[in-house]
């Protein structure tokens, strides 16, 4: 469909879109953190093998799993962190 100034509108492109996505009624209000919804395991894994940005998110997610307990020091060094996540384990 043309426009008055002869653009096309972005309608025709939102069917292609739509057909790609993958929300389900299964999916919807779920949240998910690199692909796997967010878990203690997982988080722990991220934080000893993802990159800063993926730590930093990991630390975000593991903190409401984990009442009572303080936000992993992301910006500690990483000999500090390491000994952190070990004693963790």
């Amino acid at each position: 469909m043309a426009t008055a100034k002869g653009r096309q509108s972005s309608a025709r492109t939102l069917p292609s879109v739509r057909g790609k996505c993958r929300l389900t009624a299964s999916t919807l209000g779920r949240s998910y953190f690199l692909g796997v919804p967010p878990s203690v395991a997982h988080c722990r894994a991220v934080l000893r093998g993802g990159y800063q940005r993926q730590r930093v998110l990991a630390a975000l997610h593991l903190a409401p799993l984990q009442p009572g307990t303080v936000l992993f020091p992301t910006s500690a060094p990483a000999w500090r962190q390491k000994r952190l996540l070990e004693q963790a384990a």
